[in-house]
């Protein structure tokens, strides 16, 4: 995780637009899979007494956070791009 936020910071640092692009589209696609991974791991939970998914739970939570961050750190990123230049 911590390779992802470095190789983001590179990226916005060199303008690299295609590689800014790529770390978001692959944030989306994680929080979404953490989603549904809390998700399926609460419905173990509440169907018996299997307690094995609580660590997963909090695992997933732990990504899911930081992913849900780098996306904010994107967006920062975006409207710093659009907000207008002095002169």
């Amino acid at each position: 995780m911590m390779s992802i936020n470095l190789q983001l910071e590179e990226a916005i640092d060199a303008g690299d637009s295609a590689r800014v692009r790529e770390t978001r589209s692959w944030a989306e696609t994680r929080q979404a899979q953490c989603l549904e991974e809390i998700t399926r791991c609460f419905e173990v939970l509440a169907a018996g007494n299997d307690a094995t998914p609580i660590r997963t739970i909090r695992v997933e939570l732990n990504v899911l956070r930081y992913v849900v961050r780098l996306l904010e750190r994107l967006e920062s990123a975006d409207a710093a791009d659009d907000a207008p230049s002095p002169r």
